[in-house]
């Protein structure tokens, strides 16, 4: 099984995201972030269940979209790690 690695900046970029939602929608805002959470722990068990993005091409990078963000994370060594 994977492990997940979450970096900082992809953290904070989740907690952005959802403190835009939630200035009109908070249930929604709340909704994303669990579905974020909810795709990306699947990871651990399907680490390649993401698609290779359009771009760039020709990397380790993997994406997973949970409408409307796009989700890059790389497998190394049996790590995932969210970008």
């Amino acid at each position: 099984m994977a492990q997940i690695k979450w970096t900082e900046p992809a953290l904070n970029d989740v907690d952005e995201v959802a403190e835009y939602i939630a200035l009109e929608k908070p249930c929604a805002a709340q909704k994303l972030v669990k579905e974020i959470f909810k795709k990306t722990k699947l990871l651990k068990k399907f680490p390649k269940s993401g698609r290779h993005p359009p771009e760039p091409q020709d990397t380790n990078y993997r994406e997973i979209i949970v409408d409307p963000c796009r989700i890059f994370y790389r497998v190394e060594k049996n790590i995932t790690s969210p970008m």
